[in-house]
C-alpha cells in the first residue's frame, strides 16, 4: 500500500482482491457440496477520518480505499445467498514480526531517526498479529460468527502514541518529525495510507466475547519488533 499509486497499481490493487474473491463466490456457486464457511478480508481504509467508527455506526469514506474496501466486502458477501457462512474482518494496521507496516518504517526507529508523521495526531487503528490469528480461530470455531467484523484492538491510538512506543521498546530517541508534505511529494494518493488515519472500535468481537491479549499498543508492540 505504501508506494506510488499509478494508474496501474491501483487497477493491480482492485483486480487482486475484488476479482479474486469474486472468483471464489463463483466457484462456490457450482459446487453441488457448499463450504461451510468462508472468511474475507477488508480494511479499514473502508471508513472516512475524523470520527469514531464501529460496525453499526459508520461514516464510509468516498476515497479510493473506501471504494476498494466496500467492494471488495460486497464481492465476499454474495456468498451468503448461497448458504455459505461468511465472515467478513476489517484489518486494522497489523503488528506483528518480519514483515508488514512495522517491516518498512522499523530501520529508521532503530537507528534513532525515528518520529511522527506530521503532528502524529491522526488516529491509528491496529491489531497484534496473535489476536488476528486468535479472532480466526474464534471464527471457525464458533458458528455464531457472521458479517462483517472491525478487527483492531479496542484501544486504538495516534500516530504519535504508535511512535512513542516503538522508541520505548526499542529504547531510541523519537524526535525527528517526517513532514506529511515530504510524504506526499513521494507517494502522491499513495500517501493516503500513512498520512490519514481511522478510529475504529471492535464493537461485535468484544460483544462475542473476545479477549485480546493485546489490546494495547505498547505490550503490542514489544511483541512485534
Amino acid at each position: 500500500m505504501i508506494t506510488r499509486w499509478t494508474k496501474s497499481h491501483k487497477k493491480v490493487m482492485y483486480d487482486s482482491r475484488i476479482n479474486t474473491t469474486s472468483r471464489l463466490v463463483r466457484a462456490f456457486e457450482m459446487m453441488p457440496s457448499k463450504p461451510p464457511l468462508f472468511i474475507s478480508t477488508s480494511a479499514v481504509g473502508f471508513y472516512a477520518e475524523g470520527v469514531k467508527q464501529t460496525e453499526d455506526n459508520f461514516k464510509r469514506a468516498d476515497d479510493f480505499l473506501g471504494t476498494l474496501a466496500y467492494d471488495w466486502e460486497q464481492a465476499a458477501l454474495k456468498a451468503v445467498p448461497l448458504g455459505v457462512r461468511t465472515v467478513v474482518f476489517r484489518f486494522g494496521i497489523v503488528l506483528g514480526k518480519g514483515g508488514g507496516m512495522l517491516g518498512k518504517i522499523l530501520l529508521p526507529f532503530k537507528l534513532g531517526l525515528g518520529g511522527v508523521i506530521g503532528d502524529g495526531s491522526q488516529s491509528f487503528s491496529w491489531v497484534q498479529i496473535k489476536d488476528l490469528e486468535r479472532a480466526y480461530m474464534a471464527a471457525i470455531a464458533d458458528d455464531s460468527f457472521n458479517g462483517v467484523y472491525n478487527l483492531t484492538s479496542p484501544n486504538p491510538t495516534t500516530n504519535r502514541g504508535l511512535t512513542k512506543a516503538l522508541g520505548k521498546a526499542l529504547n531510541r530517541p523519537t524526535v525527528l518529525p517526517l513532514p506529511k508534505f515530504a510524504l506526499r511529494l513521494l507517494f502522491g494518493e499513495g500517501a493516503t495510507a500513512v498520512i490519514g488515519g481511522q478510529e475504529v472500535y471492535p464493537k461485535r468481537l468484544v460483544e462475542a466475547g473476545f479477549k485480546f491479549v493485546y489490546p494495547d499498543i505498547d505490550a503490542a508492540v514489544k511483541a512485534s519488533v
